[in-house]
């Protein structure tokens, strides 16, 4: 279903729920029963609940993507100038992302233990030896 079909569908829902309501609580003729009531309106509450889960998986299924990754890449790539832009909490906070266990201080020098999981890829992909193709030897021979 689209967006647009989830949401009138749980509206149709909650009006379904609302006029049992009036139907139990306002009809003088007390067309239905209190078992009949609670059943119904348990039925309903649940198809709600699920319409709901269901709008919001939708609405996840939307999030940009390509932003997500090219603000990443904005990050990663513009770190240091990010870091003397930033104010204090916004330091405090890209600190954390970069280096979430902190940094240590010994033997006169700076150090982690953990860093940042997009750092630890992309070391392994710039490893001596990591299967890429060394350029020389493609120069043609004349």
């Amino acid at each position: 279903m689209s967006r647009a079909d989830l949401e009138s569908h749980l509206t149709e829902l909650r009006r379904k729920e609302l006029a049992l309501e009036d139907a139990y609580i306002y009809d003088q003729r007390r067309t239905i029963d209190g078992t009949t009531y609670e059943r119904q309106r348990d039925k309903l509450r649940e198809e709600i609940a699920i319409a709901e889960i269901e709008q919001q998986d939708a609405r996840l299924d939307e999030i940009d993507v390509d932003g997500i990754l090219g603000f990443a890449e904005h990050v990663l790539g513009n770190a240091a100038r990010l870091w003397f832009e930033a104010t204090p909490e916004q330091k405090q906070r890209l600190q954390r992302v970069l280096f979430p266990e902190g940094l240590r201080y010994r033997d006169g020098g700076f150090g982690t233990v953990v860093t940042c999981f997009a750092f630890t890829t992309l070391e392994r992909n710039t490893e001596v030896g990591s299967g890429l193709a060394s350029p020389t030897g493609f120069e043609p021979v004349f």
